[in-house]
């Protein structure tokens, strides 16, 4: 996990590269909806999954803080894209943050997942 999160920073400061979700965001127009990783429970990548630390990914004894959601996206995207199950921390109904395991990816409100309008290009 680690190894993945520090070539992803490496390779995302060449113009080049781009991952499916940057590509996506960039047809939408920075996006009415974003494509997030959807748990069994129906729970999904979102701003309540921020801690004061960042975003908890990774499997459990492996996990990592990577600072913004944004960079949780794309890392878990990167991830999805070598065939690795793509795991995060949330919160449950008490507070209370548990690891989940992605069961798919589906596109969500924006709004819905960072809280906020969408930003102006």
């Amino acid at each position: 996990m680690r190894k993945i999160i520090m070539i992803f920073r490496w390779l995302k400061d060449f113009p080049l590269f781009r991952t499916r979700s940057t590509v996506a965001q960039q047809k939408a127009g920075l996006g009415k909806s974003v494509l997030v990783p959807v748990a069994k429970d129906d729970s999904f990548l979102n701003h309540g999954c921020v801690r004061a630390k960042g975003v908890q990914i990774g499997p459990k004894g492996d996990e990592v803080y990577v600072a913004t959601l944004e960079e949780a996206l794309e890392v878990l995207g990167a991830e999805r894209e070598v065939g690795e199950p793509v795991k995060w921390r949330r919160p449950n109904e008490h507070g209370h943050f548990g690891i989940v395991v992605a069961v798919g990816w589906e596109e969500r409100p924006y709004k819905d997942v960072f809280g906020v309008d969408e930003p102006v290009v």
